[in-house]
């Protein structure tokens, strides 16, 4: 698997970018990068949450390019997220979750 780097969103797998959210220094860099490369998503927030509307506009953003949006968070702080957002508790999970979901959009599911 060949990774690379558009400075601190890492391509793993097929169209999947990963985000440490300890890695982000300037979230409106983060956002351009976003719109520039149209990706499935997984943002790391297992050891720090960033803003929830932060999150939103992020998740808002993937669901109207038809791109998945998944975040990593402990179980026990799921409880502050809607049940409609992609939620998990590690990277495995939101891996498999977004290669599950891309066949299922390469189906026309």
């Amino acid at each position: 698997i060949s990774i690379k780097y558009f400075r601190m969103i890492k391509i793993e797998g097929s169209g999947i970018g990963f985000i440490d959210v300890m890695d982000l220094d300037i979230k409106q860099d983060l956002k351009k990068k976003i719109k520039k490369h149209l990706l499935d998503l997984i943002i790391d927030c297992s050891k720090t949450i960033p803003d929830k509307s932060f999150l939103s506009e992020i998740r808002s953003f993937q669901k109207t390019h038809n791109r998945c949006f998944v975040i990593i968070i402990p179980i026990e702080k799921k409880i502050y997220y809607p049940e409609s957002w992609d939620l998990v508790p590690t990277k495995q999970e939101a891996l498999d979750f977004i290669s599950f979901e891309q066949i299922q959009r390469e189906l026309g599911f």
